[in-house]
C-alpha cells in the first residue's frame, strides 16, 4: 500500500530559504522605489522654491528671498514636507538658495545624509574637474576636512601660468633641497609682528591659549585675507556654499604622523609636496612649518622666501 510522503527538512529549509531571498529581493526593490519617489518629490520642492524666489526677488529683492524661512514668512512660498527626512522641521537649513549675480536662482539641498562615501585619509578629490583638488585629512560623516593639493598662487612671486590666489603647481614655495630663493613661486610672510606674545608678561597672550604649540592664524596674519578670498572663490565661482577655509594646525598635523622637529611619514607624503605655514605659534617667534622634504619644524614668522599658503576646507560630502 502507498503512502504519501510529506516535504522532508531539507526540503522545507531550501523552501524557506528560497523565501527569504524573495523577501529580501522584495524588500529592497521596494525601498529603492520609495527613495527614487522622495527623490523626484525633492525635485519638484526644489522647483517651486526657485519660482517663489524669483516672484519674491521681481517684488522685493531683498534678503528675505534668499532662505526657505523668509520665502514662508513672507507668503510666497507654504510650508512643506521634506519628502525624504519626511519632515519640514530643518527645511531651510536643507534647501540653500543661491543668487548669482546675473540674477540666476538656483536651489540646492544638502539635507540627504544617506549613502555618503566613506572617505580615506590622503584620498584626493578635485571641486572643479582636474582642478582645485584636495587631499582628504578626516572624514567627519556628512562633511570632509581636507589639504589643498598645491598652494595658492599668492605671495611675493607669482606664477603667470595660473590665476592669482587659486591653487597653482607653480606655487610650491622652498624646493626639495629646502634653498634659500628670493624667485621661490607663492611664499610670503606669516606676520609683520609677534601678535600673539606678551612682551610685558613674557607668554602667550590669553586669547591665543595657555601655553605653545597654539593656533595663531587671524586677521592679524598676513594669509589672513588670501585664505578668506580663497573661500569666496570656491564658494562664488565654484558654487560650494557649504566650504569653509583656513590653515592646517600643529594637532592635525601631529595626528597624521608627523613628528615635531622630524620628519613626516612617507606613506602621507602628500603632506610635503608644498612647503607651508601651519596655523599654530612654537613659540613667541617661530611659526610651526612643513618644508618640502618632509619635516615638521619652525621658521620665524617674518620669514618670506620658504613657505606659502596651503589651505584646508571643510565641506558637504554633497558637494564633493
Amino acid at each position: 500500500m502507498n503512502r504519501k510522503q510529506g516535504f522532508t527538512l531539507v526540503e522545507l529549509l531550501a523552501v524557506i530559504v528560497l523565501l527569504a531571498i524573495v523577501a529580501v529581493i522584495s524588500t529592497v526593490q521596494i525601498t529603492k522605489t520609495v527613495r527614487e519617489s522622495a527623490k523626484s518629490a525633492n525635485e519638484i520642492n526644489k522647483k517651486q522654491i526657485e519660482k517663489a524666489a524669483e516672484e519674491c526677488m521681481v517684488m522685493n529683492n531683498s534678503d528675505l528671498c534668499k532662505t526657505v524661512d523668509g520665502l514662508i514668512s513672507g507668503g510666497f512660498l507654504e510650508r512643506f514636507e521634506d519628502p525624504i527626512k519626511k519632515s519640514s522641521d530643518n527645511i531651510n537649513n536643507d534647501y540653500i538658495i543661491h543668487v548669482e549675480s546675473d540674477g540666476k536662482i538656483t536651489v540646492t539641498y544638502t539635507g540627504d545624509e544617506q549613502d555618503l562615501k566613506t572617505y580615506s585619509v590622503g584620498e584626493m578629490f578635485c571641486l572643479n574637474k582636474t582642478q582645485e583638488c584636495f587631499y582628504v585629512i578626516e572624514d567627519n560623516e556628512t562633511t570632509v576636512t581636507a589639504l589643498a593639493k598645491w598652494n595658492l598662487n599668492y605671495g611675493i612671486n607669482t606664477s603667470d601660468s595660473c590665476d592669482i590666489n587659486i591653487q597653482c603647481s607653480d606655487a610650491k614655495g622652498t624646493n626639495e633641497n629646502t634653498e634659500y630663493d628670493d624667485e621661490n613661486i607663492g611664499t610670503l610672510a606669516f606676520s609683520t609682528t609677534n601678535y600673539w606674545y606678551d612682551a610685558s608678561k613674557k607668554k602667550i597672550k590669553a586669547e591665543y591659549g595657555t601655553k605653545y604649540s597654539s593656533p595663531v592664524y587671524d586677521e592679524n596674519s598676513n594669509l589672513w585675507g588670501p585664505v578668506n578670498n580663497y573661500e569666496s572663490y570656491l564658494k562664488n565661482n565654484l558654487k560650494k556654499s557649504t566650504v569653509s577655509v583656513t590653515l592646517l594646525n600643529y594637532a592635525q598635523v601631529i595626528k597624521l604622523g608627523c613628528v615635531k622637529d622630524g620628519k613626516c611619514p612617507e606613506s602621507n607624503s602628500w603632506l610635503y609636496d608644498t612647503s607651508y605655514w601651519l596655523s599654530d605659534a612654537q613659540e613667541k617667534t617661530g611659526i610651526w612649518v612643513i618644508d618640502a622634504i618632509g619635516i615638521l619644524s619652525h621658521n620665524k614668522y617674518t620669514q618670506e622666501y620658504l613657505y606659502g599658503i596651503r589651505p584646508v576646507i571643510t565641506i558637504s560630502k554633497l558637494e564633493m
